[in-house]
């Protein structure tokens, strides 16, 4: 009865209308919120046997919904019972048009497997290429375009905002500040990721070489005074056994003492410098060559992590970690090994605890404690690693720092730490260290 009653009022519409009817061959063009639709002739409507019905007899006198939809849509099935209801609840107040821009056969065949969802009280509009394509172009759906009774569009949003409460203030005469729904068009989803270069809220970037810029490191702390919370870490053109170095050991003191890092590998080359593996760089092609940059176009790269919030940083270089993993194709991890190293001790009697008249002393270094004594030991051997074993890491220790220098000898630093009753001694431990294999 419904449909019957419809089907006679757009026809005495169309046959009445006296509005300006666009032809559907004459140029159309985009309307965006705030223009008018133009008063084309729409025709395809299932249980219709209209030839066409003028899009301004839709809206005249009512507010205006278009659904556009598909049946392949999950989420647009779940409106059309919605719609139903709706239109249902406001009557003659508004119309609902449910756009498909598929076949006609496509949709009728649909709404007979599924009669629970066939229209009793809004209208389907099948095979159209005016709305969906033309004046409304969009990219995904449900996509619900507002007209108001003055044939101008008033909002364009996703279904969530087709409900009850919305349509009774618009009914009433209201503005609401409704969310705009924006398709970007021609957005290509096999195409790497740009439009929000400027304005992400975190990720991670790994790059090759890049010209023109120096090798650095660095890490952001710029959100946070707390120490340890940092929201970034870049580095650029480093090697690829710097960048785990960074990553494992984070900024401690004892950077150059490579001896934390096992590397399981076939080409130490690609890994680390050419002063570091001289053997591999006599035999590569890189030693004959007249630009002495190849090595490093070749095997330094660029990183950078950046986090919404700054966070603990042994947290950040564990996605460093995992990032590297990932993007070389490497298993980088932790592992404990029996191996040689050189423990700290002390001697009891002699332990020279700081003294708060040496702390301006010039030949006098006042360490916060054991452990970055340890730490800067360690940077400077350049062998295997210094393992505390004083069992006092918290003591402020005075350390005279005469003659510590880069590459100095056990001895050395024996002839050292004697002063200060401390001491080191070679033995077999199992010890912490980072290990780099290949995936073979």
């Amino acid at each position: 009865m419904k449909n019957t009653i419809n089907k006679c009022l757009l026809t005495l519409i169309f046959i009445f209308s006296t509005s300006v009817v666009y032809s559907q061959n004459d140029t159309l063009k985009e309307i965006h919120i705030g223009e008018h639709v133009p008063n084309i002739a729409l025709s395809g409507f299932i249980d219709d046997t209209l030839q066409k019905v003028q899009l301004s007899n839709l809206y005249k006198n009512k507010l205006l919904i278009l659904d556009f939809w598909a049946t392949w849509c999950r989420p647009c099935i779940s409106e059309l019972t919605k719609l139903d209801t709706l239109k249902k609840q406001f009557s003659n107040q508004i119309e609902i048009v449910a756009v498909g821009y598929q076949s006609f056969s496509t949709i009728n065949d649909f709404l007979k497997k599924r009669p629970e969802l066939r229209p009793k009280n809004y209208f389907v509009l099948a095979n159209d290429n005016i709305l969906s394509r033309k004046l409304f172009p969009h990219k995904g759906i449900p996509h619900m375009v507002w007209i108001d009774s003055a044939g101008k569009v008033i909002a364009i949003t996703g279904g969530e905002d087709v409900n009850f409460k919305n349509i009774k203030e618009i009914v009433k005469g209201k503005v609401l500040p409704l969310r705009a729904k924006i398709d970007i068009k021609n957005f290509d989803f096999t195409k790497t990721f740009h439009l929000k270069d400027s304005s992400f809220l975190g990720r991670s970037i790994f790059t090759g070489h890049t010209n023109g810029i120096l090798s650095y490191e660095t890490y952001g702390t710029y959100k946070s005074v707390i120490p340890h919370m940092i929201d970034r870490i870049f580095m650029d053109n480093i090697s690829i056994r710097d960048l785990y170095w960074t990553a494992a050991f984070q900024h401690q003191i004892c950077w150059g003492n490579y001896g934390r890092i096992i590397l399981e590998i076939k080409d130490s080359l690609k890994y680390m410098q050419p002063r570091f593996a001289p053997e591999s760089y006599q035999r590569s092609k890189y030693y004959n060559s007249i630009n002495s940059s190849d090595w490093a176009q070749d095997n330094s790269y660029c990183y950078e992590l950046q986090m919404p919030e700054p966070r603990m940083d042994t947290i950040l270089y564990q996605y460093m970690i995992s990032d590297l993993n990932r993007y070389l194709n490497l298993n980088g991890r932790f592992e404990k090994r029996n191996m040689q190293c050189y423990i700290l001790k002390y001697r009891n009697k002699h332990l020279n605890i700081l003294n708060e008249s040496k702390k301006q002393h010039k030949h006098f270094i006042t360490t916060q404690n054991v452990t970055k004594l340890t730490e800067i030991l360690n940077a400077n051997i350049n062998q295997d690693q210094i393992v505390d074993e004083t069992g006092i890491k918290n003591a402020l220790i005075d350390f005279d720092i005469n003659g510590l220098k880069a590459g100095i000898t056990p001895e050395q630093i024996n002839a050292i730490l004697n002063r200060s009753g401390l001491y080191i001694i070679k033995v077999k431990r199992m010890v912490p260290v980072f290990v780099i294999s290949e995936y073979y």
